[in-house]
């Protein structure tokens, strides 16, 4: 098989990318159970593995609007934030910070961008790079969390 002809796509999508994020700005909060929460009391956007293991989950931490707005949370009473708290009492529950993850994703892009032109540098030297300057791909951004 001719690798050189070969193409091939790369999906990273960042787990709990908003936690991640958190963990950046306040590392602190690795070891303890926390969520990043929508502005709309529309539940958690984002849960980090330690508030998963109390059994919360992406969605929880509805109001009781949403609740009975929403015909998938309208048979999870345990979604909504008071019962959130009695599984979960150390929860913490950041809100939203959509100009700092907007940074962060701007700079993973950044640093995948560079890795593609330090392998091909690597392999065919600077001078080289007019023979095929998208021989190791490019990276395109899908959503703040996805990129191909």
């Amino acid at each position: 098989m001719n690798f050189l002809n070969t193409k091939a796509i790369c999906h990273f999508d960042v787990d709990s990318f908003y936690c991640g994020c958190e963990c950046i700005r306040r590392p602190e909060l690795r070891d303890k159970p926390f969520a990043v929460s929508q502005f709309n009391s529309g539940g958690f956007v984002s849960v980090n593995n330690v508030a998963r293991k109390h059994g919360i989950r992406k969605g929880d931490g509805i109001g009781r609007g949403g609740q009975r707005a929403l015909k998938f949370f309208q048979d999870r009473p345990d979604a909504v934030m008071s019962e959130v708290r009695k599984r979960c009492p150390s929860l913490v529950v950041l809100p939203m910070d959509t100009v700092w993850y907007r940074s962060v994703s701007n700079r993973i892009e950044k640093e995948l961008k560079s890795k593609l032109k330090s392998e091909f540098d690597r392999r065919f030297g600077q001078k080289n790079r007019k023979l095929n300057p998208n021989y190791f791909g490019t990276v395109e951004k899908s959503s703040i969390d996805d990129f191909f």
